[in-house]
């Protein structure tokens, strides 16, 4: 069976795994509309007054709340930050609200309801101005960083209709963590104080800075991607590792390699609302041991301990955004121990052994692949994962809707499916959190349409990479400026090269006549004199073939099992 240009291409590319790793808070917003906040101190300082002053709660209600996982008060990542247009406004959707998220020129981000006090004109329509004002476009009302109207044009009472706390944009919690921007799940007056209290859902290793300086931690880019299927179908697959072999054969394995795998969760530490643990006691492609880590609401960490003793950790973020749509946001990092003596003996022969496929991947690292700096091979990157992500895509796109229809979702999951083995474990632990701890899935705002589409009404949305990703991302949409202006020339040089073999024909005919004036020059003479242009021009068309295929890896990337060997 053919296999497409894009694919051959990207896969020569998976070693471009790489961005260096950044922490920073951003101002949290104020308590009310135009007073700042100045420090997470008294906003700290704010919380104790609060719970001093706040009624008594009943123990049964208290007992609740303690068992029961609030989706509102958590941070979610909403944004790759350092591939968001910073002098752009983007629209952002989260637990079926939505959202304007924006940066001043400060470097400080904010998010407000994606709602323009004036006339419910959409924010995220409008423009971040030079004094670092955030602009509706719909009548010019702008406002600063902590969602207070500076500027009300229409006005001419000397600033009291600006000052209004109508006039206010309803803000929410930010803050920046390990290269994406982080939303509060909620605003209001306890938002602040709420927000200030938990901390976001990070990952170690990235904190380990001292480690990534060394190359013994090397971080993997970040990759945004809108997916056209749930939170819950998306965690559903990443808790599954007996797909990987079966859905991604010709990137992680053979369809041949699947096997029996042995998955338990942990009985420590135990489950919570905080989350669980699942080990996997099989793992393939070399490794020791792999372990899954669920930290809700957004957070799926698989670490895999290989043989050489380095571990590969995916890291897995995905929000709800709508129902039957979610936002991803993938990473890998590669672990290399702290050396602290030398081994000999039996590990020579160790070292001997052939490496696994995960060895290999781990090798392939940015410490030693100088094609680019990281922000200009970020774009490789985030082309593999959707090659990845599309031979997932149908398979989940039309599960989710499959289910809906047939009316096994919520607590009747379980009830539409037939799940004999210890592989699908994974699934099950993260279906018994979601209904012990969960509330039965991410909430929506009250009255929302949760209904599904049919699978048939527009299947070729799941393969639409531009909406779904390249137009937010600043490394996809510079590279497929270059790409774009690669194929140009590459046109230009087909033209150049035809007319310059023609040329050079013509001259070595015209010679060969001067030559011999009574005998007709052979074909030989002008197929020698146009061979080198001919082949210039074979090289170039070739070039303009396969910067085709990757500039269509920025809009659409189909992917059918069936053409797949």
């Amino acid at each position: 069976m053919r296999h497409p240009a894009p694919r051959r291409t990207v896969v020569l590319l998976i070693g471009a795994i790489s961005l260096a790793e950044g922490f920073s808070l951003v101002r949290l917003p104020p308590t009310a509309c135009g007073k700042t906040s100045t420090s997470s101190t008294s906003n700290l300082s704010a919380v104790k007054t609060s719970s001093e002053t706040a009624p008594a709660v009943s123990s049964r209600e208290s007992k609740a709340n303690e068992e029961s996982f609030d989706w509102h008060k958590q941070w979610y990542p909403v944004l790759s930050e350092k591939d968001s247009d910073p002098g752009k406004a983007h629209a952002v959707q989260l637990l079926g609200k939505d959202l304007v998220v924006w940066r001043n020129t400060e470097g400080r981000w904010s998010a407000f309801d994606d709602r323009c006090p004036h006339r419910a004109a959409p924010l995220s329509e409008g423009r971040v101005e030079k004094d670092g004002s955030l602009l509706c476009a719909y009548h010019a009302w702008r406002f600063d960083t902590d969602g207070k109207c500076l500027s009300i044009p229409q006005s001419d009472r000397g600033g009291k209709d600006e000052t209004n706390p109508r006039a206010c944009a309803k803000l929410y919690p930010t803050q920046v963590a390990q290269d994406m921007v982080w939303v509060w799940g909620k605003n209001g007056p306890d938002a602040v104080l709420d927000s200030v209290l938990t901390k976001p859902a990070l990952v170690s290793a990235l904190e380990d800075k001292k480690g990534i300086k060394s190359g013994r931690v090397v971080p993997g880019v970040v990759t945004q991607r809108d997916l056209a299927y749930s939170w819950e179908t998306f965690w559903e697959n990443v808790m599954d590792p007996a797909h990987v072999v079966v859905s991604h054969h010709g990137l992680m394995g053979k369809r041949s390699m699947a096997k029996p795998l042995d998955l338990e969760a942990t009985p420590q530490p135990a489950m919570t609302k905080e989350g669980f643990v699942v080990d996997n006691n099989s793992p393939q492609f070399g490794a020791k041991q792999g372990v899954a880590t669920f930290v809700p609401p957004a957070l799926v960490e698989i670490a895999t301990e290989l043989e050489d003793g380095k571990t590969i950790s995916l890291v897995q973020y995905n929000i709800p955004t709508r129902p039957g749509w979610s936002r991803m946001f993938n990473r890998q990092l590669t672990i290399t121990p702290e050396v602290v003596g030398e081994n000999k003996g039996d590990d020579n022969k160790d070292k001997k052994r052939a490496p696994s496929l995960l060895q290999l991947v781990a090798r392939i690292s940015p410490v030693k692949l100088k094609l680019a700096p990281n922000e200009q091979r970020a774009w490789i990157q985030h082309i593999f994962s959707h090659m990845f992500v599309h031979q997932d895509m149908p398979l989940l796109y039309h599960q989710e809707k499959i289910m809906a229809s047939s009316g096994h979702t919520g607590a009747k999951w379980s009830d539409g499916i037939y799940t004999p083995t210890t592989s699908d474990k994974g699934i099950h632990t993260l279906r018994k959190w979601i209904k012990k701890f969960g509330s039965g899935g991410p909430p929506w705002p009250k009255g929302y349409d949760t209904s599904l589409p049919s699978r048939h009404d527009n299947p070729d949305v799941m393969w639409d990479i531009y909406e779904q990703h390249t137009k937010h991302c600043t490394a996809c949409l510079g590279a497929l400026k270059r790409v774009e202006q690669c194929i140009t020339a590459a046109k230009v040089s087909t033209v150049a090269s035809l007319t310059w073999a023609v040329l050079r024909a013509a001259s070595a005919i015209s010679t060969s006549i001067l030559a011999s004036p009574g005998t007709p020059p052979s074909n030989f003479v002008a197929a020698k004199a146009m061979l080198p242009g001919v082949l210039l021009m074979l090289a170039s068309l070739k070039t303009t073939k396969m910067l085709g295929s990757l500039r269509r890896m920025f809009y659409v990337y189909k992917y059918v099992h069936q053409e797949h060997d």
